[in-house]
């Protein structure tokens, strides 16, 4: 005889209502009272689900890809943040949800000036693919890519050219010279 073990994550239908409803009113350009019901979302996630949970998380991801569709690249990068160290902590540093939160705060940081922040962030993307996927993974090639564009915007091309030049030399080694 085996136990069957029943799993079901609690869902609130309530919060993804509220979260509609801010939506439909940043799209109205309501932009203000949709961001406040946001927050107050937010909050209610973490009542619901808990300050460290993967759904809190995934709420200050969407709410950090909002906030960098309005340009608001400060609280964007802010969200990003919370959403990584909760991914990170939850569902662990090789899940592809941490990947893509730590992604937003690169970029993020690049679109808000902070060139510094931005390059520390990739590079930590790249020694994470490179230390568990390998020195050959594309996403390596992207994060390369990326660099080199933050530094040509901050007019850095001689160093931006450096970085696309060893993009180029990986991307050979990954996807071959005649790819």
């Amino acid at each position: 005889i085996v136990p069957v073990v029943k799993d079901s994550i609690y869902g609130s239908t309530l919060v993804e209502e509220i979260w509609e409803a801010a939506r439909i009113r940043v799209n109205n350009n309501e932009v203000e009272e949709g961001l406040s019901i946001f927050q107050e979302c937010i909050s209610i996630y973490e009542q619901v689900y808990g300050t460290l949970h993967p759904a809190t998380a995934k709420a200050y991801n969407s709410l950090a890809q909002i906030y960098a569709d309005l340009k608001h690249f400060p609280e964007s990068c802010a969200y990003a943040r919370k959403a990584y160290r909760i991914y990170e902590r939850t569902t662990g540093i090789d899940s592809v949800d941490s990947f893509g939160a730590l992604s937003k705060i690169a970029y993020g940081e690049s679109q808000n000036k902070s060139l510094y922040n931005s390059i520390q962030c990739y590079k930590h993307l790249i020694d994470l693919y490179s230390n568990i996927y390998g020195e050959d993974h594309p996403t390596i090639v992207t994060c390369l890519t990326s660099i080199a564009i933050s530094l040509q915007n901050f007019q850095l091309v001689n160093e931006s050219l450096k970085v696309f030049e060893n993009a180029v030399s990986d991307a050979e080694t990954t996807y071959g010279k005649d790819s």
